[in-house]
């Protein structure tokens, strides 16, 4: 019996992700709704000279769709049928700490109507505080975070590669 409770307890949050997106889904290009939970990883690189404790503006990119994203429910209408390709394209003005910037996610996430469903989030204003990346827009609204895979910070060693973790649902 308690077991069940559990269950219960675990399912219900766990769930209100996909409820909420739904209740607040935009429509597509295509006239059908998207409304997917989902999860992304991607590494983005740093314009030279990098990000460091004084202020600068930099590029961000990762070269295209190389990261990976999985998303659970529909896209473009269709469920999806399995893990897709994430790119991102952005720029910033700021320090190794914080900053702000715009940013453009395009997407190939495989559904039942087709292997190739592109969708484009953005570009959207950004701001980002100690690793935690705040993204402003209704169609893939969430928390991202960060962490440097180049550079360190320190005087002579800019950061020039992240890391990106993005958790959201897509609303397009």
């Amino acid at each position: 019996m308690q077991w069940r409770r559990l269950v219960v307890c675990v399912a219900i949050p766990a769930l209100l992700p996909v409820i909420v997106g739904a209740a607040t889904r935009a429509t597509a290009e295509t006239g059908e709704p998207s409304t997917a939970t989902c999860t992304a990883y991607f590494r983005d690189t740093i314009s030279p000279p990098g990000v460091t404790l004084a202020p600068t503006s930099f590029t961000l990119s990762t070269g295209g769709e190389t990261g990976v994203i999985d998303c659970i429910g529909s896209v473009q209408g269709a469920p999806v049928t399995g893990p897709g390709q994430i790119g991102d394209d952005g720029s910033a003005t700021g320090t190794c700490v914080s900053g702000s910037g715009m940013s453009k996610l395009s997407m190939t996430i495989p559904t039942t109507k087709s292997l190739n469903t592109k969708v484009t989030v953005g570009p959207f204003p950004i701001s980002y505080l100690a690793g935690t990346i705040f993204r402003s827009n209704d169609a893939f609204p969430g928390v991202a975070t960060f962490v440097p895979t180049k550079g360190t910070c320190l005087p002579g060693d800019p950061i020039t590669q992240i890391a990106v973790s993005v958790q959201g649902t897509l609303n397009t």
